[in-house]
């Protein structure tokens, strides 16, 4: 699947594996919500995504290929939660929270 331009809230369907093993930009949205958005990201090996936070939202993350580390706290200078992830492994962000 060749994700299309940022879709939402109507129902959709594709198959998440397969397009994001096919995506190629750095991040693209395929599809926005008024509480969700779910965007295919390649990152390339050792860089990262920054330091940012979701304020009204909640964040899924599923690693499809590599590995990585999740870090996750109540303040950019609090990242309490720390986990090593890799391939398959997903991780969950509460709204509010600072994570990279």
């Amino acid at each position: 699947m060749t994700a299309s331009p940022p879709v939402g809230p109507q129902p959709q369907s594709f198959d998440l594996e397969r397009a994001t093993r096919e995506h190629e930009n750095y991040r693209t949205v395929v599809w926005s919500g008024a509480y969700l958005q779910v965007t295919l990201m390649s990152i390339p090996a050792g860089k990262d995504i920054g330091l940012e936070v979701h304020h009204d939202t909640d964040q899924f993350i599923r690693l499809d290929a590599g590995r990585g580390r999740a870090q996750i706290g109540p303040s950019k200078d609090e990242l309490t939660f720390d986990q090593e992830v890799s391939d398959g492994w997903c991780v969950l962000v509460p709204a509010g929270s600072w994570s990279r």
